[in-house]
This record gives C-alpha cells, structure tokens and sequence, in this order.
C-alpha cells in the first residue's frame, strides 16, 4: 500500500523558505519525495536549508528574490 504523503513526481514551489513555516514545509515535502523550488529573501538562510533538504532529494533549485523584482516580471500577480 502506498503512503498518502508519497510526493513522488510532484514538484512544489515554496516562498519564505529560509525560516519559519516555509523552511518546516520545504523540509516536509521534501521527505515526503517531491521535488521542491524554494524562494526567499534571504540568500545566506535559504543556502542553509538547500543544504539541510539535500540529505534527502536531488531535484531542487533555491533562489533569493525581492518583492520589487517579483512585481517587474510578474506584473499580473503583484498586489495593488
């Protein structure tokens, strides 16, 4: 019988991943087997949970992103 939290094949994006609830939930995921893209501010924190959620995946990729960058390249998700 397969687990009900076998993420296997799913890929899920995380912002606020550095710290907090986001890094708990990239951590989670990540075991459950998906592959994971996590967004923060902070690029030194968000390294520090790359390295930690590497133990368990290979598929994932970390990036430090600015809310004014957001808004510029996605200009029909920024909030008014």
């Amino acid at each position: 019988m397969q687990s009900p939290f076998d993420l296997t094949g799913k890929t899920a994006l995380i912002t606020g991943a550095s710290k907090g609830l986001g890094k708990a939930m990239a951590l989670a995921l990540a075991r459950a087997g998906a592959s994971i893209a996590l967004v923060s501010r902070d690029q030194a924190k968000l390294a520090e949970v790359q390295s930690e959620i590497q133990i368990y995946l290979w598929r994932m990729c970390a990036r430090s992103l600015r809310w004014n960058s957001w808004k510029k390249k996605f200009p029909r998700v920024s909030a008014k």
